[in-house]
């Protein structure tokens, strides 16, 4: 099986879709996830972001189901 790569781009598009059909800004998008605001920006100029961001992305988009089981709560 070849390595696998994140489709940055369309990560960006289910985000502004999801984003735009709840009314919110980035920032909510960003406070709701608990992430940096600015990883969003640093994904439209193509420099991608941690693991643990991505991770926490697909979670919102409700992706996370079939990684479930590998998913551990971040330490406080």
């Amino acid at each position: 099986m070849p390595v696998q790569h994140v489709d940055y781009t369309e990560v960006l598009k289910q985000l502004e879709t999801k984003r735009q059909g709840r009314d919110l800004s980035w920032r909510q998008v960003a406070t709701e996830m608990d992430i940096p605001a600015g990883t969003f920006s640093r994904l439209r100029n193509g420099e991608g972001c941690s693991n643990d961001a991505l991770v926490t992305m697909l979670s919102w988009l409700g992706a996370d189901r079939s990684i479930k089981p590998f998913l551990v709560a971040a330490p406080e």
